[in-house]
C-alpha cells in the first residue's frame, strides 16, 4: 500500500484532532510551500488532521502528518520566517533547546471553512460528523472521485 494511503487507512481508528495556527502558515501548507511547521514541542500525533484558523475558529483544510523531527533554536528561528515574515528575525528563551519540525504530505484546502468550537489552544479535537466530513474529503480528493 503507498505510503500516502496508509495514514488514511490507519485514522479510521484513531481520534481526530486540528492543529490550530496562523493564517499565513496555514496558507503556506496549503499551496505546498511550506511541508513542516516548527513547534517547541513535539507530539506524538500521526495520520490525517485538520488545519484550524487561529483568529475564524475554522478548519481551512487537511494535511497528513507523518512525523516529526528534532531541530536546534537557529532552525526553529529560520522557519518561523516565512512569507508575511520572510526576512525577519526570530528570537528564542533557550537556544540550547531542542525544537520540532512537524512533517506534512497531501495538503488539501477544503472548498467552504468548517466552523468549529476550539478545544484547546494548539490541538483541538474534532467531532465525529467533522471527522467523517474530513475523512471523505481527503479520501475523495486523494483518489479523485467518490469511494464506496
Amino acid at each position: 500500500m503507498p505510503q500516502r494511503t496508509h495514514f488514511l487507512v490507519r485514522w479510521r481508528m484513531l481520534t481526530m484532532y486540528g492543529l490550530i495556527m496562523l493564517t499565513e502558515y496555514l496558507d503556506e501548507i496549503l499551496d505546498g510551500t511550506k511541508t513542516y511547521d516548527a513547534r517547541a514541542y513535539n507530539t506524538n500525533k500521526r495520520g490525517l488532521i485538520a488545519l484550524v484558523d487561529t483568529k475564524k475558529s475554522a478548519i481551512i483544510g487537511t494535511v497528513e502528518l507523518i512525523g516529526t523531527k528534532p531541530i536546534t533554536a537557529e532552525e526553529y528561528c529560520k522557519l518561523h520566517a516565512t512569507g508575511k515574515w520572510d526576512g525577519m528575525q526570530f528570537q528564542v528563551e533557550d537556544m540550547n533547546a531542542t525544537y520540532w519540525a512537524y512533517c506534512f504530505i497531501n495538503p488539501r484546502k477544503l472548498d467552504k471553512t468548517i466552523k468549529i468550537k476550539k478545544t484547546g489552544r494548539v490541538w483541538t479535537r474534532l467531532d465525529d460528523s467533522i471527522e467523517k466530513e474530513l475523512y471523505d474529503f481527503a479520501t475523495n480528493s486523494l483518489f479523485g472521485g467518490e469511494r464506496k
